[in-house]
């Protein structure tokens, strides 16, 4: 947090998102996880899965880029 105190309404968001996601001892769960059933997938966790299966799949995506920008290239020259 800054040094200064007025702007701590900003942060509650982030502060309230942390607390339903951290785990619980004495319940063994997290708050989202009794709400919801299920637990919660961070950011974090879904960027990772993505980059998984990119490597999964042996995907480069600097090929990929490449192919893309000579595909726009042609649609450019038909317009």
């Amino acid at each position: 947090m800054s040094t200064s105190r007025k702007d701590w309404s900003l942060k509650l968001d982030e502060a309230l998102w942390t607390y339903q996601t951290a785990f619980k001892s004495p319940i063994g769960l997290t708050p989202f996880q009794m709400v919801y059933g299920k637990s919660c997938h961070l950011p974090v966790e879904l960027e990772h899965k993505a980059y998984w299966a990119l490597k999964f799949l042996n995907f480069d995506e600097n090929q990929a880029g490449e192919k893309k920008k000579v595909s726009n290239a042609r649609i450019g020259r038909v317009k």
